[in-house]
């Protein structure tokens, strides 16, 4: 005889789900996830939420300052009072960089931060802004490739 084993919610998961009822976000919810690409994109953005805490970490380790700014900033982190935005992918040849903030904006400003700190493969690249931008100038570019980065991997000595 099989026994059909039923999934069951944590507490923890409760009252996140709870939550999300209470402020009107599961409607909202089933958009996204009724998506034919919904799991690769949450899977990226909950790896790219680890990131942020991980490149926190590596700085601590190496002795460097880090800090979390304000919720309404473009970006994740100060670090030895440099402005980081950290961006993760799963792609080995390109990073979308695009801004996902609420305003839809989807470029960052060269104004936003100093450095953006990207996970692309296991490898790590902390990359100046202006290296970002777009033929304007006045913008970040809507993604990067790995290629055209690669000299700037594991480049924590910006924050000395």
């Amino acid at each position: 005889m099989s026994l059909i084993q039923l999934d069951t919610i944590t507490i923890q998961e409760s009252k996140i789900l709870s939550w999300l009822r209470d402020n009107n976000l599961t409607n909202h919810m089933s958009d996204f996830v009724e998506r034919p690409d919904a799991h690769n994109r949450f899977v990226s953005g909950i790896m790219g939420w680890q990131w942020e805490d991980e490149f926190a970490t590596l700085c601590e380790l190496r002795g460097f300052s880090c800090s979390k700014p304000k919720l309404d900033t473009q970006f994740d982190w100060v670090v030895n009072s440099k402005l980081v935005q950290c961006k993760f992918s799963m792609s080995t040849r390109s990073v979308d960089i695009r801004n996902k903030d609420k305003t839809f904006n989807r470029r960052y400003r060269p104004d936003a931060f100093d450095y953006m700190a990207i996970k692309s493969n296991n490898d790590v690249y902390v990359v100046p802004i202006n290296l970002l931008l777009d033929s304007t100038l006045t913008q970040t570019k809507q993604s990067v490739k790995i290629e055209d980065i690669a000299g700037f991997k594991d480049n924590y000595e910006v924050f000395q």
